[in-house]
């Protein structure tokens, strides 16, 4: 083969080659530039992605501070409403406790003037003997020493109740084993005597305190009982109804 022959197939595998060379690098170009274009590609799609995870967390987080703030109101007026019932309850309790306290002063006054009016009734009603009375005055009496001992009860004028009084004495005073006489009609005596008054000659006076205890004690006459220790008759024994003490 000429040397000419030779060089150009030479020249044209060189050139080849050079073409190879040049459609490889420029594949690889090409490679390497999409590789670069898919890279921008992804991170764009990866900075999209996290703008919009940021918006929507911004978001959440917004939500949350406003539902947040809501709870915070909400609990602020449950705080509120609570301290406005406790408020309430308390005005509720000092209200009452007024009027029990005001109920508790009416009781007592309604109570006072009940007593008065039967003290009142009491000291106005006339005097009689009641079968508890007569019971109290007769256990109390030492009975032994005024057995068929005589006594007289004298109603004076000046005693409205002064007569049924008197009756109810005698009948007391028989019972307990006196000889008992009453004095006819009512009678006018000197000094306008108050109560009952013992009347005691000599013979009688260590009777007298018995007597008086026993009166006492069954509430039929008031402290002190008087006592007329100073008649002549050495054995004369009564009991003279005055007016009524007020």
């Amino acid at each position: 083969m000429p040397p000419t022959d030779e060089l150009l197939r030479l020249a044209r595998n060189t050139t080849l080659w050079n073409v190879g060379l040049i459609a490889s690098a420029a594949a690889t170009a090409i490679a390497t530039v999409g590789a670069i274009r898919a890279n921008d590609r992804l991170q764009e799609f990866k900075d999209e992605k996290l703008n919009t995870f940021q918006v929507e967390a911004k978001r959440d987080i917004a939500n949350a501070d406003a539902r947040a703030a809501e709870a915070n109101l909400g609990s602020a007026e449950a705080t509120r409403r609570a301290n406005s019932a406790v408020q309430q309850t308390e005005t509720a309790r000092l209200e009452q406790e007024h009027l029990r306290n005001e109920n508790l002063k009416l009781q007592s006054r309604v109570e006072e003037e009940r007593t008065a009016r039967l003290t009142l009734e009491q000291k106005l009603a006339p005097r009689r003997v009641s079968a508890s009375q007569a019971a109290i005055f007769k256990n109390t009496l030492h009975l032994s020493p005024f057995h068929n001992t005589p006594i007289t009860v004298t109603a004076t004028a000046i005693a409205p109740d002064g007569m049924d009084f008197a009756n109810d004495l005698v009948a007391m005073l028989k019972d307990c084993g006196f000889n008992t006489t009453l004095a006819p009609g009512t009678v006018f005596i000197s000094g306008d005597p108050k109560d009952l008054e013992l009347v005691a000659g000599r013979d009688h006076h260590k009777m007298v305190p018995a007597l008086a205890a026993a009166l006492l004690k069954a509430g039929l006459a008031s402290k002190p009982i008087a006592v007329n220790d100073a008649t002549a008759d050495a054995d004369r024994l009564g009991i003279i109804i005055g007016v009524k003490k007020q």
